[in-house]
């Protein structure tokens, strides 16, 4: 059968090991592997027509179809279990299963012994592959991306999904809850609009999500549901396509409309450009950093003539305290300021010196003036004062 050129994807998903991805796409479904990359296999638009979402079941022969599309075969309203591996000639012929509700199918999430379908206000659990039956069914807030991850783990059998509050996220252990009993998930406060991406890792240990304002990524450990990482993807608002982990959590991938790829190091945090880890200490350095700069430079207003001296007297010391402090206070800003920074510091140092040289020469015209009345006007005062500057200065 001829196959159709690549176009028109409509959702893409690994499989739970991420050795795998399947494209639902306008000419039908597309899978892939991934080391070595090269296409597994493929469903073509005469036997499924277009599809909406598609999802893997590890390497097995078993696919959840949804349809979508421009021309679909299939309603949105069903998940249709597709098992390749299965004799036949008609397209019907490989379908087993089939899930039917009232509303559109928003996302399907798959793993060795459960099926997970999001609707918009609503999320179905049911016992999979074997004699499926319903377990769960969780009502959520308005979820019109369908945002939804299940741990693939044998240990963990976690369910992830947005809160009822704004920005909250629901965490559901599927395998402490009792089929047919009403669980009262646990909640993280993790942004403050609405949840735009959500990912869990393989072992279920850390969840990941991003907000519709799509500047920062913030990380949590699903046990204690303490804030681990907060990564920043930029400063400009945007959408978030998806974010995902790596297979070993090292790494996290975002992908928004900005047509960038951000790829954070999670375990060697040195790889990072641009992260906001959890840093108390370093939080509190720079904070005392600041303070001493300030002080310094209040000190110096104060006591300009031991400035001088010392200046004079050891000016190669004085040079290197000045750079010293900047380096610090660079060190204590850090990030997208440095830069900044290097500009301002200097152009500050310069200004608070002129600053004290012209309070310096007022004083000097104050003092003529004491001194000698009104008998000389204020002009030769003012230069008679700029040549003793000079002077000294030479």
């Amino acid at each position: 059968m001829t196959q159709q050129p690549l176009r028109g994807v409509t959702s893409l998903r690994f499989n739970q090991d991420q050795s795998c991805f399947c494209c639902a796409m306008e000419t039908g479904v597309r899978i892939y592997n991934v080391e070595p990359l090269m296409e597994k296999g493929h469903l073509d638009h005469e036997q499924v027509g277009s599809m909406g979402l598609v999802e893997m079941l590890h390497r097995s022969n078993l696919l959840a179809l949804v349809g979508g599309g421009s021309s679909p075969k299939f309603s949105e309203i069903s998940v249709l279990i597709w098992d390749d591996a299965r004799e036949g000639k008609d397209s019907k012929d490989k379908l087993v299963l089939e899930f039917t509700f009232t509303k559109p199918v928003l996302a399907v999430r798959m793993r060795h012994d459960k099926i997970v379908i999001v609707l918009k206000n609503r999320i179905y659990v049911y016992s999979f592959p074997d004699n499926p039956r319903k377990l769960f069914e969780f009502d959520t807030r308005d979820n019109p991306k369908g945002l939804c991850d299940l741990c693939p783990s044998l240990e963990k059998q976690l369910l992830v999904f947005p809160g009822h509050k704004c920005g909250s996220l629901q965490l559901v252990d599927l395998a402490s809850t009792k089929p047919g009993t009403s669980s009262a998930p646990f909640t993280i406060n993790a942004h403050q609009s609405d949840v735009a991406c959500v990912s869990l890792n393989q072992p279920g240990t850390v969840v990941a999500s991003a907000s519709q304002k799509g500047t920062l990524i913030r990380l949590f450990d699903t046990q204690s549901k303490e804030k681990l990482v907060e990564l920043r993807r930029g400063t400009d608002p945007a959408t978030l396509y998806c974010i995902n982990f790596s297979h070993d959590s090292s790494f996290l991938c975002a992908s928004s409309d900005k047509g960038t790829v951000h790829i954070f190091a999670l375990k060697d945090t040195r790889l990072n450009r641009r992260s906001a880890y959890v840093r108390p200490l370093h939080t509190l350095l720079s904070a005392l950093v600041v303070a001493v700069a300030l002080g310094m430079l209040v000190w110096a207003a104060e006591t300009r003539a031991a400035v001088r001296r010392c200046r004079r007297s050891h000016p190669a010391a004085c040079l290197a305290a000045v750079l010293a402090l900047g380096l610090l206070v660079l060190w204590a800003a850090g990030g997208a300021y440095t830069f900044l920074l290097s500009i301002a510091g200097p152009v500050l140092l310069i200004l608070v010196h002129a600053s004290l040289r012209l309070r310096n020469l007022k004083n000097k015209i104050e003092n003529q003036i004491e001194s000698i009345g009104l008998k000389r006007t204020p002009m030769g005062l003012l230069l008679e004062a700029l040549g003793q500057e000079q002077e000294a200065g030479s």
